[in-house]
């Protein structure tokens, strides 16, 4: 069995000089679904911006193993404003293309590249308006370039924060039906969300945190639907 491709050992996270959440204790391994829930202001985001290499925890380690590196990490923030006022005058295929520039690299395509963009268009299911210009765009539309964005620098690991946020439920439940094909197919993914449904549907594991103190529960979905805290979830109540 290959080791973890992500390990967080004693990990406290925070922002500001201030700890948000303290001893976090995971792995995440090939093939894992994992879902970060708890209530606002207990990390999750930041916990993510750790996890992709752009922070450092305050104590403790995230280190990447089983040959992982930090770009072999695609990531879908939360916030998309700024990305898409960058590509404001781009095509779809042209901001798909971006997820293949390597970190600290010149930014140049090989043919390889171009092909896994053609891929992840039609994974997504937006290869026919490839052409189209991002900024006008539909809201879910957009969401799914960038998710297609997020799929070509994700070799290894995807992070999802809330990839639904602000989406009409249409546009919301053909984004997670994307997700589950993307876990089918093996990609790991960690995903922020507290829509319940969705957790509860596409999760294997469930890291709860808790803002302040250490975290409530790290484990399989089954395990967490019978603990205190997974009852109250499936209820409805995140503590």
């Amino acid at each position: 069995m290959s080791e973890p491709i992500l390990t967080c050992s004693g990990a406290v996270i925070g922002h500001d000089g201030r700890a948000v959440c303290r001893n976090l204790n995971f792995t995440l391994n090939t093939g894992d679904c994992l879902c970060i829930v708890g209530g606002s202001g207990s990390g999750k985001s930041t916990l993510l911006r750790v996890m992709l290499g752009n922070e450092l925890p305050m104590e403790g380690t995230i280190t990447y193993g089983d040959g992982m590196t930090k770009n072999d990490i695609g990531c879908l923030p939360q916030t998309q404003v700024v990305q898409r006022d960058n590509y404001s005058n781009s095509t779809v295929r042209d901001v798909v293309m971006a997820g293949c520039l390597r970190r600290g690299w010149m930014p140049f395509f090989t043919k390889h590249d171009k092909q896994i963009v053609s891929e992840r268009l039609h994974l997504v299911g937006i290869a026919d308006i490839e052409k189209r210009k991002f900024a006008g765009l539909s809201g879910g539309m957009k969401q799914k370039v960038l998710l297609a964005r997020a799929l070509c620098a994700a070799k290894r690991l995807l992070l999802l924060d809330d990839p639904v946020h602000g989406l009409d439920k249409t546009s919301a439940d053909e984004m997670y039906d994307l997700i589950e094909t993307i876990c089918m197919a093996g990609m790991p993914v960690a995903m922020v969300s507290d829509d319940i449904p969705a957790v509860l549907r596409l999760a294997t594991h469930i890291l709860h945190l808790s803002s302040g103190g250490e975290p409530r529960f790290f484990g399989t979905k089954e395990d967490y639907l019978r603990s205190y805290e997974g009852k109250l979830f499936e209820a409805g109540v995140i503590l």
